[in-house]
């Protein structure tokens, strides 16, 4: 009699049928058309709290709106217009919407157990009618015809723009990638707008694969040689030394007990070349996974790391605690205060808010793998206690166990804390704040995508820039092939206005395990990444991310 029920009831009778039988076969088939089917789907569908008619073609909702148990609805990809009959529903927590042709979500103000809402793509024309919703947590309404922009959409539970077509990635193409991909390079933004790109491991042959040159590019996109380093380096750390013209290198894959600093003060005498390595020395201990971190008087604090350099595995017993300071005056390092515990692939941030005295900056430092365990350990660097000392915050740790995580100081001053590798060795999608004034850490919405070996960096006073990443960790850095699974392209923007991640542009080429920087100058809106470990070998793509457009939010 209605024809518009014919899609509904169908994909109702198929859930039936796959929760009675799984894969029928020929005979359950047979008997399930030719008994009263309709009346033993209700019976089943009744008890369900949760129904997925995802890409169905259905239009007509009326037959779902018996189902009263139902706390959670999936009818994204359908044809769906009108959302009347899902008012019965007064248990609905849950609701998926994504790519229906809705022009309005009002029928939904009547359930107020509504929590998630997920309405991307579709024809809205208003939201407002929600914003009596109490329980409302989330509401989705990105990549939709019109863009929505009411008083209700500044409410933190609002996802309202897609940054994609706001942001982009464009690849720089210097005419030096016929080398082959690269991981393992530093990337760093220093006076005058010039980017440098230091070291890495390209792919190629046996004992051809370490790179001792510095690629520099300028602020016109001109691409110049910077001289080589003293030793060939991959997954060293880089530290820009106050004054902006010289960088800290230190440790690395093969030549993991030395550190250099490099200098574009110091111009060659050959070429085209910029700049020269102008001091080496030797490590107190060997590190591979350690951090480098500026503190506020110009010296290093170098901490933890693997003592084995870059080993093939996920479980590794060979971090060390100790700690060692580089004096940017001596160009030496002295041994420091050891770590609580023993870490290598952990994150280390500077605390403290810009105007903050330098001396008064500690140093917050998380998780890692520790003992071969994935540490929840969060400590802190004080460096006016006894000339340095590290320690922990009682009852305070990280919610979830992580490593190779991001951390982003924001400018309020909290720790932004973002994916890494969980216990599993799998990619994480939570991501935490540390706030130091209350020393309190707290969830915040998940990533889209989960992503460990990424790279964060804070865009400007609202934004963080999370690009790129793998699915999981399997131990190693390798030009060659991927040891670290499924590569990503994706990226996402966290807004501290809103208190929740947004999908932006996509990468030139899937990446993880690469290093990326901010240009330097105020109102230069642009972050530069080196390549890294594509999904199945390196990576080439020099990449330059445009936020510019993003000032207009």
């Amino acid at each position: 009699t209605y024809p518009s029920l014919k899609p509904t009831v169908e994909a109702l009778d198929a859930v039936a049928l796959k929760i009675k039988y799984g894969e029928p076969t020929p005979e359950q088939l047979r008997d399930w058309k030719k008994n009263d089917s309709c009346k033993e789907a209700g019976d089943i569908l009744g008890h369900l709290e949760s129904l997925d008619l995802s890409q169905m073609k259905i239009t007509d909702l009326r037959p779902i709106s018996t189902f009263r148990r139902l706390k959670s609805v999936k009818l994204s990809g359908n044809l769906i217009t009108d959302l009347t009959p899902l008012i019965s529903l007064q248990s609905l927590e849950e609701l998926h919407l994504n790519d229906n042709s809705l022009r309005t979500l009002t029928p939904l103000a009547r359930i107020p157990s509504l929590g998630k809402i997920y309405a991307q793509g579709n024809q809205l024309v208003e939201i407002e009618s929600l914003s009596g919703l109490r329980s409302l947590t989330l509401l989705d309404v990105r990549r939709n015809s019109k863009r929505l922009t009411t008083e209700f959409t500044r409410n933190p539970v609002c996802k309202v723009h897609d940054l994609s077509e706001d942001t982009k990635f464009v690849n720089l193409a210097p005419d030096f990638v016929g080398l082959g991909g690269c991981v393992g390079s530093s990337c760093s933004s220093m006076m005058g707008g010039r980017v440098v790109f230091a070291g890495g491991k390209r792919t190629g042959g046996a004992g051809q694969d370490q790179i001792k040159e510095v690629r520099i590019r300028d602020d016109q996109g001109r691409w110049t040689l910077g001289g080589d380093l003293e030793m060939p380096r991959a997954g060293h750390t880089v530290t820009l030394l106050q004054g902006d013209l010289e960088l800290l290198l230190v440790g690395g894959d093969h030549f993991s007990q030395s550190f250099e600093v490099y200098s574009l003060n110091a111009a060659h005498a050959r070429g085209r070349e910029l700049g020269r390595s102008i001091a080496r020395g030797r490590l107190q201990s060997p590190r591979f996974g350690h951090t480098a971190t500026l503190l506020g008087d110009g010296r290093v604090l170098i901490t933890g790391g693997f003592d084995g350099g870059n080993v093939a595995s996920q479980v590794r017993h060979d971090a060390t605690a100790r700690t060692e300071i580089f004096s940017p005056v001596t160009r030496e390092t002295l041994e420091s205060a050891r770590l609580s515990e023993s870490k290598g692939y952990h994150a280390a941030v500077l605390m403290g808010k810009d105007g903050d005295r330098a001396e008064d900056r500690k140093v917050l430092i998380s998780g890692g793998i520790s003992g071969g365990q994935v540490s929840k350990r969060i400590e802190i660097f004080d460096p006016a206690e006894r000339g340095g000392q590290f320690k922990t915050i009682p009852g305070v740790r990280l919610i979830e166990a992580r490593y190779h995580h991001t951390m982003t100081r924001l400018p309020d001053g909290r720790i932004l804390i973002v994916g890494g590798f969980g216990r599993d060795h799998q990619a994480l999608s939570s991501a935490e704040i540390y706030d130091p004034e209350t020393q309190t850490i707290t969830e915040v919405p998940s990533l889209e995508t989960a992503r460990g070996g990424h790279s964060a960096v804070l865009l400007g006073e609202r934004w963080v820039l999370i690009a790129g990443g793998t699915s999981q960790f399997l131990g190693g850095l390798s030009s060659r092939y991927s040891l670290n699974g499924e590569a990503t392209d994706t990226s996402e923007i966290y807004d501290l206005v809103k208190g929740h991640f947004v999908s932006a542009a996509k990468m030139q080429a899937p990446k993880g395990f690469f290093s990326a920087c901010a240009a330097s100058g105020e109102g230069n809106c642009k972050v530069f990444l080196a390549p890294g470990m594509g999904s199945e070998k390196a990576a080439k793509t020099y990449e330059e991310f445009d936020w510019t457009d993003l000032y207009s939010f």
